[in-house]
């Protein structure tokens, strides 16, 4: 048995560190992230996953929740 748990958290905006377990990543505005996904340049996660999840709860959130995963404190 497997239990996968999400959360929705803000970070104090930094550099992303690449590491071996990263390919690659970056911030993304809700804007960026749809004319991404839209023009086939970036493919989420599977549908049935928690991290798609997240993201498109994030994603159609209204504009009361940031607009970015982070915050400048």
């Amino acid at each position: 048995m497997a239990l996968m748990v999400g959360f929705d958290a803000y970070a104090a905006m930094q550099t992303i560190h690449i590491s071996d377990e990263l390919q690659a990543a970056r911030w993304f505005s809700r804007e960026e992230l749809k004319t991404l996904v839209a023009a086939d340049e970036l493919t989420l996660p599977d549908p049935l996953s928690i991290s798609r999840y997240l993201i498109m709860r994030w994603l159609h959130a209204d504009s009361t929740v940031a607009e970015f995963w982070h915050t400048t404190a």
